[in-house]
């Protein structure tokens, strides 16, 4: 597989625990990002049975995710704005909403590569076992 397509594929998969995060209202739905980001890395951290260093590992993961979601939420209202004013006119303008969207790419793009590495970070430090639960439950789900 070619390097930019397996970064691209990485990319996604670890966007996907942001979005996982973020959308993440199952026992807390009251609660805030942080708070469900905590539940959540608690909850791996028994699942796995991590060590001290493992866990410093997996809070570095969780504040890299939570510094993405949030800047990924930044600005929301505005680009809700923009695009229900591209909505409001007779043609839509497709020019506009193409902007919007590389705005919000830049921002994954930016964010991206830090929290591969801090997701490559924790899963380096996993020995054969606890990888191996995490492949199942990523196959479960």
């Amino acid at each position: 597989m070619k390097h930019p397509i397996r970064y691209s594929l990485l990319a996604i998969f670890v966007l996907s625990i942001v979005v996982g995060v973020s959308a993440f209202g199952y026992q807390c739905y009251h609660s805030s990002m942080d708070e469900k980001a905590q539940y959540i890395s608690e909850k791996i951290s028994k699942k796995l049975d991590l060590t001290v260093e493992q866990n410093k590992q997996l809070v570095n993961l969780k504040d890299q995710i939570l510094v993405v979601a949030k800047n990924i939420r930044q600005n929301k209202q505005l680009h809700r704005e923009k695009l229900l004013g591209l909505m409001d006119k007779k043609q839509f303008d497709r020019k506009t909403a193409e902007i919007i969207l590389n705005e919000k790419s830049d921002v994954i793009k930016a964010e991206g590569t830090p929290l591969i590495l801090a997701f490559a970070d924790f899963y380096d430090s996993l020995d054969t076992s606890q990888q191996q639960k995490i492949r199942d439950e990523i196959n479960e789900n």
